[in-house]
């Protein structure tokens, strides 16, 4: 820093420089412009990283907005889908207890055709067995 100075000092009073006083001060602007270089270098270096960076997240924050849409649909889907499974299953449950109804009545007339068919069995044998005392034309007989 004491050699700047010295320099300025006697560029101030002397117009004319030496030779070694300009390799030195050549030197000197040959390492600045090295620096500036290096530190342009550096910053377009930081530059690329940073617009490569910037357009890793576009591509994330793109891919989490088509994701936050997908999500939302396939809520809206699953709402939809629980929906129908209620509807479903009211309709089976329903079903189920009309058909367990129908079998019990079905059971309950099978059950009363089977005494009718004992009683009209009986009713046949005590016809018969006084059909000398009871008096049935042919087609009435043909029918028991």
């Amino acid at each position: 820093m004491e050699k700047a100075l010295d320099a300025r000092a006697r560029l101030r009073q002397k117009k004319t420089m030496t030779a070694a006083e300009m390799d030195s001060f050549c030197t000197m602007y040959d390492d600045i412009i090295k620096a500036f270089e290096l530190q342009r270098k550096e910053k377009y270096e930081a530059e690329d990283s940073l617009l490569s960076l910037a357009m890793v997240m576009e591509k994330t924050r793109q891919k989490y907005v088509d994701l936050s849409s997908e999500v939302q649909d396939l809520r809206h889907n699953n709402t939809v889908l629980e929906n129908e499974l209620k509807t479903i299953s009211t309709k089976y449950r329903l079903a189920r207890d009309s058909l367990y109804e129908e079998t019990k009545a079905k059971e309950l007339l099978q059950k009363e055709i089977k005494d009718m068919e004992g009683t009209v069995a009986l009713v046949k044998d005590i016809i018969f067995e006084n059909n000398k005392n009871i008096k049935l034309d042919e087609s009435q007989r043909s029918r028991l």
